[in-house]
């Protein structure tokens, strides 16, 4: 009877985790099943859709592309999962399957027939009409075409349509042969039929300008066209305006099918204007001109700052004079800056370029990394106003950007952003009183005390180059009381550091990752000592530990917000750039590698045969109900990735989404997930290195996948529900063998 007893716990037992696991097993295929009705019972409505062999513990190309595309069967219908020449759409109406290169369609190698052709013996036009084209095939015709050739077009050339064209235009007059051609959706090609037409262009008078005016002046470049017409013994079919008398030719760029109805000059001055027209076949008219005589009431902009000649900073702030309203009562627009390496201002030589800014109107600060050290530069400006009325360049003005300094003897941290204790800048943290340190502000405890602490602050001229660089600042440019710790290894010098917010006009505005908070704002900072080619490890100390998953991003006046995780280098649309740089984070340090190889956007230099590094960035935390940073689709999930063996599992992307759906959109079920990230890595590895051990965690994992494939496809109360009666299944049962077994030891 005990026996019986125990046997029956663990019957029900299985039977609840196989009813967890058949829903996660078979949530997909039922979705494949709604998603292409027609399919339930066919060779695709099997397992071996997704796994090679029927073999759930892996996935064929088909599944992993299911996968990233998030689970979305129609982002992939046109994609070649398997590479056998087939989509996946064609495939899965051919009941072939989409993810193995040896099941396709049967190849259609039958190419199409052109039953009839036929068009006019003459013609006294260039488009001559299609009298007759029709073709058949033993599929489809997907595609015609007509050329004036024999020989056969490829099935990818241009030109094709899908149905027969209903006429053709040729360049020239004269005996022309015309070509019909078919082709099906195999890329089969017809043969051709062709006939003959005699074209005689009855047409061989030029048409006539009649009348043409603009303004005698203007206060604009754009000068509007007061009157321009013209006749034709057949009719006009395009105007062109130019400044030149020499006649274009008719299949010049420009021509118009209606009289434009302005014309934009280059420069002001005296002006002349050339009307001309065309016909059909080409005949162009004789011209008629007008002149104009352009004087911008715009007068240019003066240059202020820098002071001419004078010497600035990598990062110097540009302002020019200019009097709005303007002389015809119109107001600043906009405005046009450049700086280039050398006073023509030559393509070539520009080095920024920043047109019809409406935001930095008479000031700009120049972006972080756009200027190297000593070196001589040129800059202008013209202004915009709202009438669209551009101004002349304002005379240049040349600047000097300061060299660099190897070791900063005094302002390593601006007298705003430094951290001091009684209105002195703090040296050192281990000569502190609690009350001091708590009045200097939120520094992280792992810079007051323990076994990773730096106590002091050891750069600049007199810095001990033995031991490691740390400089403490105020963040978020010295708002609020929080405070950053940046340290560099021994043999390096952080000579200068200084921090702002992400909405400081320096970035040009540019967007910041979406779902991604900056606690702490931006930080820029100047680290010199480095060996040209090295690697650089940055460690930034924030006052509260930082998460697992968060990134670094940096500022690129040509790429804007890149974010920077533990592979690499993405831009603002997520493509990944490179692994010149890295950001982990380690016991909750933020810990930025930066590989010194010259490329701009890490703002290196070489200075003195050492190198230098400017990289303003900061520590980004996703935001409630974002995405985790850094997950990037392939971490996160630990344990169920090394029990499934990929990131890429569709049980694995079950739990992401319901972790990303969920937890992630309470307090308490982020702070569940820091903890997971910060316990799960070690058992993970443990799994991974484990054969027998990943199969036992994927059977323990089975019920919460099909828990929270009932929370994602039903609701999360309906989850609850079938979790409880499963808890009170297996209470019921201990009670009952509980209560057996009390009756047999009292009997």
């Amino acid at each position: 009877m005990k026996r019986i007893k125990w046997g029956t716990f663990i019957s029900v037992l299985l039977i609840i985790m196989m009813v967890g696991s058949a829903v996660a097993l078979n949530s997909y295929l039922v979705a494949f099943r709604a998603q292409y009705a027609g399919t339930t019972g066919s060779a695709l409505d099997t397992c071996n859709l997704c796994h090679p062999g029927g073999n759930t513990g892996s996935l064929n190309s088909y599944a992993t592309a299911y996968a990233n595309a998030g689970y979305i069967y129609t982002a992939i219908e046109n994609v070649d999962s398997d590479g056998d020449g087939f989509t996946n759409i064609v495939e899965i109406n051919a009941r072939t399957f989409p993810g193995d290169a040896t099941s396709f369609p049967a190849v259609d190698t039958t190419p199409p027939t052109v039953t009839a052709f036929a068009i006019p013996a003459t013609a006294s036009t260039l488009i001559v009409p299609i009298t007759t084209f029709t073709a058949t095939d033993n599929v489809a015709v997907t595609g015609y075409l007509l050329t004036e050739t024999a020989t056969a077009p490829a099935a990818g050339a241009a030109g094709w349509t899908a149905a027969p064209p209903a006429n053709y235009t040729f360049a020239t007059a004269g005996t022309k042969t015309l070509y019909a051609w078919a082709k099906d959706a195999a890329g089969n090609v017809s043969t051709s039929l062709n006939d003959t037409v005699v074209i005689t262009l009855a047409d061989n008078t030029p048409p006539v300008v009649t009348a043409f005016a603009i303004p005698a002046t203007s206060a604009t470049l754009i000068v509007p066209i007061t009157t321009f017409t013209a006749t034709d013994n057949v009719a006009v079919t395009g105007y062109l305006l130019t400044e030149t008398a020499t006649a274009p030719a008719a299949g010049a760029a420009g021509w118009t099918a209606a009289p434009p109805a302005n014309y934009t000059f280059a420069t002001a001055g005296s002006k002349t204007l050339y009307a001309w027209a065309k016909d059909a076949t080409g005949n162009v008219s004789a011209s008629l001109s007008a002149p104009v005589v352009i004087t911008l009431s715009l007068a240019a902009p003066t240059n202020i700052a820098p002071v001419d000649g004078s010497t600035v900073a990598l990062s110097p702030t540009l302002q020019i004079t200019t009097v709005f309203p303007d002389a015809t009562g119109n107001s600043h627009q906009s405005t046009n800056w450049q700086i280039a390496a050398d006073a023509t201002f030559a393509a070539a030589g520009i080095v920024f370029s920043d047109m019809a800014d409406a935001t930095h109107l008479t000031s700009l600060i120049v972006p972080p990394g756009t200027l190297l050290p000593a070196r001589t530069y040129y800059w202008r400006a013209s202004t915009i106003n709202t009438a669209v009325q551009t101004s002349a360049y304002s005379t240049p003005t040349s600047f000097t950007t300061q060299a660099v300094v190897m070791d900063a003897a005094t302002g390593t941290v601006p007298d705003a952003l430094a951290v001091k204790s009684g209105g002195v800048q703090i040296t050192d943290l281990s000569s502190l009183t609690p009350a001091q340190l708590a009045a200097a502000g939120n520094i992280s405890p792992q810079l007051v005390a323990g076994p990773n602490s730096v106590p002091l602050v050891n750069a600049g001229a007199g810095a001990d180059k033995t031991q490691p660089s740390m400089m403490l600042v105020k963040s978020n440019g010295g708002t609020g009381q929080n405070v950053l710790g940046i340290v560099t290894p021994a043999g390096t010098v952080i000579e200068n550091l200084t921090t702002t917010t992400t909405s400081s006009s320096a970035f040009g505005g540019a967007p910041t990752p979406p779902n991604i908070n900056f606690p702490y704002g931006v930080v820029s900072f100047r680290i010199s000592g480095l060996t040209p080619g090295a690697s650089l490890d940055v460690t930034v100390y924030t006052p509260a530990d930082l998460p697992a998953g968060a990134i670094w991003s940096k500022y690129s006046p040509s790429r804007g917000w890149l974010k920077i995780d533990a592979a690499g280098i993405y831009d603002s649309s997520g493509n990944f750039i490179n692994a010149n740089a890295r950001f982990s984070v380690i016991g909750g340090r933020g810990v930025l590698t930066i590989l010194d190889n010259g490329i701009a956007d890490f703002s290196t230099e070489v200075a003195a045969g050492q190198a230098i590094v400017l990289d303003p960035g900061g520590p980004g935390i996703a935001t409630a109900g974002g995405p985790v940073p850094g997950d990037g689709g392939n971490s996160g999930c630990f344990i169920a990735t090394a029990a499934f063996g990929s990131a890429m599992n569709p049980y694995v992307g079950v739990l992401k989404k319901f972790r990303d759906t969920y937890l992630m959109a309470s307090a308490g079920g982020r702070l569940f997930v820091k903890a997971y990230y910060r316990l799960s890595p070690p058992i993970a590895k443990t799994i991974a290195a484990n054969p027998w051990l990943k199969y036992v965690v994927r059977i323990m994992l089975l019920p919460l996948i099909g828990f929270s494939l009932l929370a994602l496809q039903a609701n999360l109360a309906a989850a609850i529900l079938a979790a409880v009666l499963f808890f009170v299944a297996i209470g019921f049962a201990s009670w009952k063998i509980y209560r057996s077994r009390r009756r047999l030891a009292t009997s």
